[in-house]
């Protein structure tokens, strides 16, 4: 089924998936809603993480999917004086335009019923030197201090990262990975009332009994020594995986680490010619080299 993308204005908070909500006008507030109980330092550096590896200019028309894709639409919009608003990802069947970005923020099986296949549709409607960037949490990688149950939950919700690698590799996307740790610096009372009310990125799957029942476990767990209003750090591990679509057709996958890297990681398919001339040093010590060589050989 196609999907139907949906333009998000600057200030509207939610309008993922048929999802409205009242629209917000005051910048702080819209800030505050966007991943409430990981603190300021972690909005501003995850929105410039976004802006940076997709190289985000005012003329570029951005599609965005995923957790809080709203908030972080408008956000986006209003940071960096994006032109158009951003078009949020929906599943009504119309057609879409191309679009020359696109923000996949830790899509989920709630938001497609194959990841893998949501992008290669997305990588699809990109415009020629198109860029995407998808940002996910694997579940063998979480240092976010939750409980075991939610752990193990989100490690059985996940999908594996190779197969999107490999999947925009068959697609002829030039693919770049990178390893984030996003500073967060909050309180202990904001972080369990995160954990309390299942929001993002805790699993939903998780019956009340479980969640208090894990409440308790980080209270007096690793967070038995904290008072609730003491500020704690801690980091959220992320994967970004940026996709770019080329112009010219490609035989061999280009797949490297390091968002930045931009030589190629494979050798030429040409013969590279490596010729240097001779020295009159280096020419007479060869000709005496073969001549030695010759007369070992006549001796033989």
């Amino acid at each position: 089924m196609a999907a139907r993308p949906r333009l998000c204005g600057a200030v509207e908070s939610h309008c993922l998936l048929g999802v409205e909500a009242a629209p917000l006008t005051d910048e702080a507030e819209r800030e505050e809603k966007l991943w409430p109980g990981f603190g300021s330092q972690y909005r501003t550096a995850l929105l410039g993480l976004f802006c940076q590896r997709l190289q985000l200019e005012p003329r570029h028309l951005l599609l965005c999917l995923g957790q809080d894709v709203a908030a972080v639409a408008a956000a986006l919009r209003s940071t960096y004086n994006l032109r158009q608003p951003p078009v949020l990802w929906d599943e009504e069947e119309v057609q879409q335009p191309l679009y020359q970005r696109a923000l996949l923020l830790h899509p989920t099986h709630d938001h497609h019923q194959n990841v893998i296949g949501l992008v290669r549709q997305i990588f699809s409607g990109l415009e020629d030197l198109g860029e995407m960037l998808l940002v996910h949490r694997p579940g063998s990688m979480i240092t976010l201090p939750f409980f075991e149950k939610a752990r193990k939950k989100l490690a059985e919700e996940d999908y594996p990262y190779m197969k999107v690698l490999e999947c925009l590799s068959e697609l002829g996307a030039d693919v770049q990975w990178e390893i984030e740790h996003v500073p967060v610096i909050t309180s202990k009372a904001n972080w369990l009332s995160v954990v309390g009310r299942k929001g993002p990125p805790m699993p939903r799957m998780l019956s009340p009994h479980e969640v208090e029942s894990g409440l308790e476990e980080l209270r007096h767990g690793c967070l038995r020594y904290i008072e609730d209003k003491e500020p704690m750090t801690f980091e959220d591990r992320l994967m970004f995986i940026r996709a770019s679509k080329t112009v010219l057709p490609r035989t061999f996958p280009r797949i490297c680490r390091g968002i930045f890297m931009s030589p190629s990681p494979h050798a030429s398919e040409q013969d590279v010619p490596l010729k240097l001339p001779l020295t009159e040093d280096l020419s007479r010590l060869l000709a005496k080299a073969s001549e030695r060589t010759n007369a070992r050989k006549k001796l033989l």
